[in-house]
């Protein structure tokens, strides 16, 4: 059955309609989104209370995204661990005179930098998990302190504007 004459006016109508607020309408998702990304090369929470983070990857290409779309691990699906469970462990505090305290820490941080030389250690700025405030750490990422050679994966992110 064909439509005619009225019938397919209107239907052609509709189809137009359609389309543009197909084009019109932008998308929910932004053009830039990119999948997976893992912060190997820097990772800085724009403060406690936002949800906005700067994440470095080791193509030191830094990519906007959302914490709450942050993981511990390289699992990022429903049952993955947040970033809040993300830590560093035996971490030392710099007193100070910018020097690392003997005693040492599991933190949580609020940004990292790797420092790539032969001490093999990140600075950190977080504190211990539950305790407020953000101060300097250093971690080492030794074989014997495998766990500080993680790092966090987020999904969502996307390229800062230009």
């Amino acid at each position: 059955m064909f439509l005619r004459g009225a019938g397919f006016v209107i239907l052609l109508r509709i189809m137009l309609i359609l389309l543009m607020i197909h084009l019109i309408i932008p998308s929910a998702r932004p053009a830039n989104v990119v999948g997976p990304q893992q912060c190997t090369n820097g990772f800085a929470l724009a403060s406690y209370h936002s949800d906005a983070v700067s994440c470095k990857t080791s193509q030191n290409v830094i990519y906007d995204c959302k914490v709450s779309q942050c993981f511990a691990t390289s699992d990022t699906s429903q049952h993955a661990k947040p970033y809040s469970e993300f830590v560093f462990e035996k971490c030392h505090r710099i007193d100070a005179s910018d020097h690392p305290t003997k005693s040492t820490s599991t933190i949580h941080p609020a940004e990292f930098y790797p420092t790539y030389n032969e001490k093999n250690w990140l600075e950190i700025h977080g504190s211990p998990p539950l305790q407020p405030g953000r101060r300097r750490y250093q971690c080492y990422t030794s074989e014997a302190q495998k766990l500080n050679t993680n790092r966090p994966w987020c999904v969502g992110c996307s390229l800062p504007p230009t």
